[in-house]
């Protein structure tokens, strides 16, 4: 039940922008502001943000509070999050030059080679694109171990899409801040963990080396 909650609750962002669309297709400078499609494009991003950094936070509380089943919804919203990634994209290159796929070639080519926040959101999206793609049960099958390994890319991308938002002109301080404080304790907990590994495991291995001289010593003696 609270899976499904949180699945309805990502969903209804897009709801409302559908609601927002109609209206502003009915009454043009009604619900976008005065430049709506700028807004469009904002909000399919800014969302996709959060659903990412959603994603990656139920993984830690789950972690934290040691309760795995609560990982189960985290594949389904990483979805949902590449969805309005998609939309954020298709409207961008729609709105861009309506239709003309020559002039949004050229275009996109000139602000992958001028503008730094495409420069850094081009590959976010390459990455994140690979890992829904692989997001099955299947490619879980095919991959085995190499499947978390490469699953692992969501924290690059994760910082590329951030980039991708502070990099913006118009962009607002205030979200880069907070998106960017969000992912920092992300990566402090996650890294925090992989430390806590490392030394438990070195400390394992300490021990079993301890063991094998205590047994020698005991033979030789």
């Amino acid at each position: 039940m609270g899976a499904r909650l949180l699945i309805a609750l990502a969903l209804l962002p897009l709801g409302w922008l559908v609601v927002q669309i109609g209206r502003e297709l009915l009454l043009p400078g009604s619900a976008l502001g005065t430049d709506p499609a700028e807004a469009l494009v904002q909000a399919f991003g800014h969302w996709a943000l959060r659903l990412l950094l959603l994603t990656l936070t139920l993984s830690a509380v789950a972690r934290l509070m040691h309760r795995p089943q609560w990982i189960r919804p985290r594949r389904a919203l990483g979805l949902i999050a590449f969805t309005y990634l998609a939309l954020h994209v298709l409207a961008y290159l729609l709105l861009l030059s309506g239709l003309q796929w020559q002039a949004v070639a050229a275009a996109l080519w000139d602000d992958l080679l001028h503008r730094p926040y495409i420069s850094v959101g081009a590959p976010a999206l390459l990455i994140l694109s690979l890992l829904a793609v692989t997001s099955t049960n299947g490619w879980q099958r095919r991959l085995g171990r190499r499947w978390k390994q490469l699953h692992l890319l969501v924290w690059p991308s994760a910082m590329l899409a951030w980039l991708h938002l502070a990099w913006q002109a118009g962009a607002s301080h205030l979200d880069a801040w907070l998106y960017g404080g969000w992912l920092f304790i992300l990566l402090t907990e996650r890294l925090g963990r992989a430390v806590q590994r490392r030394c438990r495991q070195r400390a394992r291995e300490q021990a079993r080396i301890s063991a094998q001289n205590s047994a020698r010593n005991r033979a030789s003696s």
